[in-house]
């Protein structure tokens, strides 16, 4: 019984056919070597942290246990273990450069972290896809993704994280050449793996410190930054760590022309690298050594060196080989591996047939020294025993033409090589012809891609264009709404008036938020919504919420409560608009999907938080059609109702619910769900709030007539609707300011140039001649006029496009009186007593 739950693990797949024997009975021992006999939430924690370990040694084995946590989280639904597993695979992946394959693995990690809010893990996920994107050399988007991990790490305070992404940030930026903004970052992991006390990772950040100066030509703080990293390394016995410090040592003598330093601490580190069979160290250090043993002048050590070089480089480029090979063999069909192989082998073949022509050609020089040297050595004895051995010099003229043959031999043998050379460079034309071929092709997919490319660019612009018609169209008429509201509310009216007239805002302010997130879903879609953190009533907002909605539910016989349940502070600090937003929705649909009974909004306190702040349950609780068990997972996804019987009787998008979704998750809560069909159903949701000093809210003020700052005042006001005209112009006479108007850009530029105005606001969508053109022309005449924009137009490109032009400010319609009495007071500053 001890292994029965692994054999039914794997016994489907092995029916199935989907597990070769041996596969199976692979899998079997490395769980049980695993200690792993029950496969729970612990078997895939175990399986991941085996993978782990074995990244960077076993990388084969390390696929295995990688791939045996990723299938047991999927069957067992244990999510964040799955993206843990798809987190470490993936980087195992990237290790056997099978990037694909890596970049497969990681967006899944990604998508499931930010589903579920797994923090941690979306962090890391972010990391390693900027880690695959700075192999690729997309050093912009390897940035962009590091960068987002950092803030997530940040936002949990989890250094070991922080630690892993400012060092990728700083590696990244010197291979973008960014190399003071690479600095910056390994002196910022440098900090946080000395507040870990991680002295091993520390130690690797004071070797980027060094290799990155000695780039930059500062050597004194390179030899600083190395130094200490070599100290921390001996101390831990990081054999491999020391071979890369002392070689670097090296380097920076050699740069400051110091050699036989550099020979002491590069043959230091040769023999450090030797012992722990580093090829790519014994690569580096043999490398430096013969630079260093040729500029001293010792070209036999010199000599020595480059020969050890050579083997290593050899042996650096094979393992390359090797690694090329199995990515292709991972990443391609059978018939693409081998054309790919076959492709490599003959440039392999090419290469060994390089370097034994460069044998041969030494080989060659090497002998004619020789036999230069003998005909010298030979003519010297001749000469002077001529008349004594007249025997051994006819010895010696049958020795050199013996060495004349060996002489003709060679160059025989020299011409076949030069032939071989020959057909060699006849097989490297043909392999060029195949990649001018293949590059010819890649290039059509290329104007392919871009032509792709341009077309979804302008979908994107038309989109754009469509967006920013529709905001403007629909803020005109709002603007008008809300600003003759604001006007009744100047007039004192009734005090049941007054209710009425502040509910009537307040709906008009929701509709304005409500329409502006649906004009600009996918601001909200790309997590770009700022949320505000201001001080406001709580009860105030309840309130307004009751007012506007007791009306709809009594229209349709139903009672509509507001039940605060405990002692609630009313003053906090959050977003109001937005907050009204989420309980309009709800409450809205409450209203619309319960045919009898009652809707209530519930507020509970929660347990209060240590750092002073207050937890607020907020519940909407309605007695309606309720929500079906397999719906109520889907129920928050964009354009989603509970079915298409519940869509033909009550109408709507379902965009509403996925809205709330995610401005409570912006606001740092997450909404749920309890329903039972035919029941009712309660939607529940707990924010955090610090609390607010008191404060008086601005509906409750008292409007100012006069402002002292704003009497005499002369202001154009510029607008081609003369419902906008006349509110804003109440407004601003009844501050005191002496108002003129035009409804055209061309009316106002002829108006400013002959009157001086104290202010113009300038409506930017006018007929005859924009704002933005009337604007440039003032300013031509009168460099220093105030000028701020008005539009109903909140595209952010819009925005960006005022403030270029140098306009004082930008006031988005429909706009509150207090924002436009606000702007036009800090123009114009209260003398002093």
């Amino acid at each position: 019984m001890r292994h029965l739950l692994i054999a039914l693990f794997f016994l489907f797949p092995a029916l199935t056919g989907r597990s070769q024997p041996g596969i199976q009975s692979q899998n079997d021992s490395l769980l049980l070597a695993a200690g792993i006999t029950v496969l729970d939430t612990t078997a895939v924690r175990t399986l991941s942290q085996k993978c782990w370990e074995l990244r960077n040694t076993d990388v084969n084995t390390a696929t295995v246990y990688g791939k045996l946590a990723i299938d047991i989280a999927r069957r067992i639904g244990f999510r964040a273990g799955l993206a843990q597993a798809l987190n470490l695979t993936g980087v195992v992946y990237r290790n056997r450069e099978n990037y694909p394959k890596a970049l497969e693995l990681l967006l899944e990690a990604k998508t499931i972290a930010q589903e579920d809010s797994i923090l941690t893990e979306l962090g890391y996920a972010y990391n390693n896809i900027g880690e695959i994107y700075r192999y690729e050399k997309n050093y912009n988007e390897s940035i962009r993704h590091i960068d987002r991990a950092l803030a997530i790490f940040s936002r949990l305070n989890n250094l070991t994280g922080m630690g892993y992404a400012t060092i990728r940030l700083g590696e990244v930026s010197v291979d973008a050449g960014l190399y003071e903004q690479a600095m910056a970052y390994y002196e910022h992991s440098a900090q946080i793996r000395k507040q870990m006390g991680d002295e091993r990772n520390y130690s690797v950040v004071l070797n980027r410190e060094g290799e990155l100066n000695l780039l930059m030509g500062k050597y004194d703080q390179a030899m600083e930054s190395l130094r200490a990293a070599l100290e921390i390394r001996a101390r831990l016995q990081d054999h491999r760590g020391r071979a890369e410090t002392l070689t670097t040592i090296g380097s920076v003598y050699l740069k400051q022309g110091n050699y036989p330093k550099a020979i002491e601490y590069a043959s230091d580190g040769l023999a450090v690298a030797r012992q722990v069979n580093s090829y790519l160290r014994i690569y580096t250090a043999s490398e430096i050594l013969t630079r260093a043993y040729a500029l001293s002048g010792n070209y036999r050590q010199a000599w020595e060196m480059q020969k050890v070089f050579i083997q290593y480089k050899d042996s650096v480029f094979s393992l390359e080989k090797s690694r090329q090979i199995r990515t292709i063999i991972e990443n391609t069909t059978e018939r693409e591996q081998q054309a790919r192989i076959e492709a490599l082998e003959r440039e392999t073949l090419l290469q060994e047939e390089e370097s034994k022509r460069k044998n041969l050609v030494l080989i060659i020089a090497i002998a004619a020294f020789s036999v230069s040297t003998l005909m010298a050595i030979f003519l010297f004895k001749a000469y002077r025993d001529k008349r004594t051995a007249f025997d051994l010099m006819e010895a010696k003229n049958e020795e050199i033409r013996k060495q004349r043959d060996e002489i003709t031999f060679q160059a025989e043998s020299l011409t076949a090589a030069n032939q071989l050379i020959q057909e060699s460079n006849q097989q490297l034309s043909h392999i060029n012809q195949a990649l001018i071929t293949e590059i010819n092709e890649r290039k059509q997919i290329e104007m392919a891609l871009l032509e792709a490319k341009q077309v979804a660019e302008a979908a994107t612009r038309a989109k754009s264009r469509f967006i920013s018609t529709m905001s403007h169209e629909i803020r005109t008429p709002m603007n008008a709404v809300i600003g003759i509201t604001d006007w009744l509310l100047q007039d004192q009216p009734k005090p049941e008036q007054t209710e009425y007239l502040q509910s009537l805002k307040f709906a008009a302010n929701n509709l304005m938020a409500i329409l502006s997130d649906i004009l600009d879903f996918s601001k909200i879609e790309a997590g770009k919504l700022d949320i505000e953190s201001v001080p406001f009533s709580l009860s105030h907002l309840c309130q307004n919420l009751v007012n506007t909605y007791r009306t709809e539910a009594s229209r349709k016989g139903l009672l509509f409560t507001y039940e605060a349940v405990g002692p609630l502070p009313d003053r906090l600090l959050g977003d109001p608009v937005r907050m009204g937003q989420v309980l309009t929705n709800l409450i809205s649909n409450a209203i619309k999907f319960t045919r009898s009974g009652a809707v209530q909004l519930r507020l509970t306190p929660a347990k209060p938080a240590s750092n002073g702040s207050v937890q607020v349950l907020f519940e909407v609780i309605d007695s309606g059609i309720g929500i079906p068990p397999e719906q109520q997972i889907r129920i928050f996804e964009s354009f989603t109702q509970a079915s298409s019987a519940t869509t033909r009787e009550f109408g709507g998008t379902g965009l509403g619910l996925s809205i709330v979704q995610k401005l409570i998750n912006l606001m740092g809560g997450q909404i749920r769900v309890k329903s039972e069909p035919g029941i009712g159903s309660t939607f529940y949701f707990t924010l955090t709030f610090r609390p607010a000093s008191e404060m008086k809210d601005a509906s409750d003020s008292e409007v100012p007539t006069q402002i002292d700052c704003l009497v005499g005042k002369r202001v154009l006001l510029v607008d081609d609707n003369h419902l906008n005209i006349k509110m804003a112009s109440r407004f601003l006479t009844r501050w005191g300011m002496e108002v003129d108007t035009a409804d055209n850009g061309e009316v106002a530029v002829e108006k400013a140039t002959k009157t001086r105005y104290d202010v113009i606001l300038m409506d930017i969508q006018m007929p005859v001649m924009d704002g933005l053109t009337a604007s440039r022309k003032i300013r031509m005449e009168r460099p220093d006029q105030p000028i701020f924009a008005l539009t109903a137009d909140a595209m952010e490109e819009n925005r960006e496009q005022v403030f270029n032009e140098g306009l004082n400010g930008l006031i988005i319609k429909p706009f509150k009186s207090e924002d436009l009495r606000s702007k036009l007071e800090r123009l114009f500053p209260s003398d002093p007593a």
